[in-house]
């Protein structure tokens, strides 16, 4: 588990507050799991509000095109709350920190491994 100062890649509007932000965390990426979070802090002083982070599942790892290595993380985030409205207004540069991975990841049963060739996780959140 990493707590490191990331850039902030891309922000993109999805539509209906919905926003896909990609983080350059290549080290964390590579460690990142199925099931796993990331605490993500929404302000660089601490006595701006909110001071906690926000817990945000990695909805995508990003390869390097060419050599297959993780280069960094996609977080789907909901404009809903005053902590989620600053992420998503995040810009390109910016830099954020982002402690993770955390939590308890899966792995789908060595069994069914050879029959299944998609799998799909079906959970709240966005």
């Amino acid at each position: 588990m990493f707590d490191k100062k990331v850039k902030v890649k891309e922000i993109r509007d999805l539509g209906s507050r919905n926003y896909l932000l990609t983080l350059n965390a290549a080290e964390q990426a590579a460690l990142t799991r199925p099931g796993q979070f990331f605490m993500l802090k929404c302000v660089e002083r601490i006595d701006e509000n909110p001071l906690l982070r926000r817990p945000l599942s990695a909805f995508n790892i990003h390869r390097h095109p060419r050599s297959g290595k993780p280069a960094g993380l996609d977080f789907l985030i909901k404009d809903i709350g005053n902590g989620t409205h600053k992420l998503a207004n995040l810009m390109q540069g910016d830099e954020i920190y982002c402690l993770g991975p955390q939590g308890h990841w899966f792995q789908a049963p060595a069994e069914s491994q050879s029959r299944i060739s998609h799998a799909y996780l079906v959970a709240g959140g966005v």
